[in-house]
């Protein structure tokens, strides 16, 4: 195991109504995966995710604004 990780899509909600993600930032990234791709909308396209690896076994940050 390298401890590396890959999100496809992240939706936050505050007593059961969905909160607006302006903008999103991670601390990591491998080429063509940027931390945007989580609050982009999109869920029928597989390499829309942002895959947190480029370095394996750190640890990694995704912030969210609201």
């Amino acid at each position: 195991m390298n401890g590396n990780f890959a999100l496809s899509e992240v939706s936050l909600t505050s007593d059961g109504q969905p909160l607006a993600v302006s903008r999103v930032w991670g601390s990591s990234n491998e080429a063509n995966s940027s931390a945007a791709n989580v609050i982009d909308g999109v869920l029928d396209q597989p390499a829309k995710i942002w895959n947190a690896g480029t370095h394996t076994r750190q640890p990694r940050v995704l912030m969210l604004a609201l």
